[in-house]
């Protein structure tokens, strides 16, 4: 044929499937929507590399897949470090809540004092049905046993992190910042702007540069350019840098927000 797309779409071979292959990608995209989800809804930019994400599940084998693509989760959700565990009550504070639908019918008029009694019951015995044991609440010397599906988790992030959860599957982000975390995420949001004004100029991807800075850069960014020279130089074809006084956009300058640090600059191409 004369187009690839008139092509008959070749028929898969089953032989040559990895389920146990397929079942650890599948546990990593979970982690890493989750993870996406997370820097999303507490506004944690994905440019800002984070010191640890935490995966916690009673499952062993969900744990041991998704340590064998971690690098994929790392790379995916700009994280320095993975831990995996089966403790999640190390990350939040769990608090179980009746399952009104279950329970109702078998605890008719006794529901409200054995919702009471599980809003009470301990950390641990909630940790107990939230990892898929059973468990039991005494309500006038009768014994209500319990199971994972009679109470509803409702889990609370201990200061430090976000979390978030699927079935078994917590995931939570460490979101403490280190001055080294920072720095390295303002020179990430720096590369980014150079290479946006890169592209705005038209120039060649294998194009060398040079670039002025702003003699009134403020100190922090002078750090980051201290700290991260040789990757931003690396990312960005950079071959050379001066600080001088800004002038204005036809001399084409251009200012930039850092994360709340102005920085003005522009990119001479480099000759040779």
């Amino acid at each position: 044929p004369e187009s690839v797309h008139l092509c008959a779409f070749p028929e898969a071979e089953g032989s040559r499937r990895d389920p146990a292959l397929e079942e650890a990608m599948a546990a990593v995209q979970t982690v890493v929507r989750l993870g996406r989800q997370l820097r999303a809804e507490h506004e944690l930019k994905v440019r800002q590399p984070l010191s640890r994400l935490h995966v916690v599940t009673a499952d062993a084998e969900a744990r041991d897949r998704v340590a064998g693509l971690r690098e994929i989760v790392l790379e995916e959700l700009n994280v320095k470090e993975l831990l995996l565990g089966a403790d999640e009550t190390e990350l939040a504070d769990l608090r179980a809540k009746p399952n009104y639908r279950r329970l109702g019918p078998r605890c008719g008029a006794a529901m409200r004092q054995v919702a009471s009694a599980i809003g009470e019951m301990p950390a641990a015995a909630a940790a107990r049905l939230a990892a898929g044991g059973g468990g039991a609440v005494e309500v006038d010397g009768r014994r209500i046993e319990l199971e994972p599906d009679d109470v509803v988790i409702e889990r609370t992030p201990k200061p430090g992190f976000v979390a978030a959860t699927e079935g078994p599957l917590l995931v939570a982000l460490d979101t403490t910042l280190t001055d080294a975390l920072r720095l390295e995420g303002l020179a990430r949001e720096e590369i980014n702007r150079i290479q946006n004004r890169r592209k705005a100029l038209g120039l060649e991807l294998t194009q060398r540069i040079r670039i002025e800075y702003g003699d009134d850069t403020d100190a922090e960014v002078r750090r980051v350019h201290e700290a991260h020279r040789a990757t931003i130089d690396t990312e960005t074809l950079c071959v050379g840098t001066a600080y001088a006084a800004p002038g204005g956009e036809a001399a084409g300058w251009e200012v930039a927000d850092l994360n709340g640090h102005r920085v003005a600059f522009r990119i001479i191409p480099a000759r040779g």
